[in-house]
């Protein structure tokens, strides 16, 4: 069983004006860019959380010391 090529242009494609084919990759690479920064948030935002944590660990830490 054989999958189909993902480089592969859709049929038709070639056929739009070039306004058309600009506006589609524009509009694309807008969404790639909105989930990869939508990606980097979260994982700063749980870097954030985790630092919280660790700090709070270590305060809790040198009291127990001192």
């Amino acid at each position: 069983m054989t999958e189909p090529d993902e480089d592969v242009v859709p049929e038709g494609l070639a056929d739009l004006p070039l306004e058309v084919r600009r506006a589609r990759e524009i509009d694309a690479q807008r969404e790639l860019n909105d989930g990869l920064t939508r990606r980097h948030l979260g994982n700063a935002a749980f870097a954030q959380a985790y630092d919280a944590v660790q700090f709070d660990r270590i305060l809790r830490m040198g009291k127990r010391e001192g």
